[in-house]
């Protein structure tokens, strides 16, 4: 179904697309978040994002201060080697991707930028399969710096 995108496109600012999806959530009201988001692909550019009212800089701030990562209490401060505290289906989900996509592509060539990276599982999971040109992307500052610190992989705090 074509729509009339509610935000430019993020990334060529194109102002039509088709749906692809259309999730429900059960929506903090602190978050201002919408309870009905549609999963667009811009007519324009192929980009597939969620087509929400919320400009980018609020839905960054938000990322920013409500990552579930941004809780250090979730993490040891015994131990600065411990892992995230990640759900084990969300670690494998992660793993299995990275594995999967080691066995399309060829990584020895390639650059990966893993934008909303949260503590970086998935770019560990590639870097243990000998990727080597991978940066991690979220506008956490907390989750950046865990997934440099975890898993050694550059990182950048931030948004498009």
């Amino acid at each position: 179904m074509h729509k009339l995108l509610l935000r430019p496109c993020p990334l060529c600012t194109g102002t039509g697309g088709r749906v692809l999806h259309t999730q429900n959530f059960a929506v903090m009201v602190e978050l201002g978040m919408e309870a009905q988001v549609d999963i667009v692909s811009c007519e324009a550019c192929g980009m597939v994002f969620n087509d929400i009212s919320t400009s980018q800089v609020e839905l960054d701030r938000t990322y920013e201060e409500h990552s579930k990562y941004a809780d250090t209490t979730l993490y040891s401060s015994d131990d600065e080697a411990k892992l995230p505290p990640e759900a084990p289906w969300d670690v494998e989900r992660l793993e299995s991707t990275a594995a999967w996509l080691d066995l399309v592509v060829d990584g020895s060539e390639l650059r990966l930028l893993d934008a909303g990276c949260s503590t970086g599982t998935f770019l560990g999971a590639l870097k243990g399969l000998g990727w080597t040109s991978l940066v991690g992307l979220d506008p956490s500052p907390i989750a950046t710096g865990m997934a440099s610190r975890v898993h050694g992989v550059y990182t950048v705090t931030g948004s498009f």
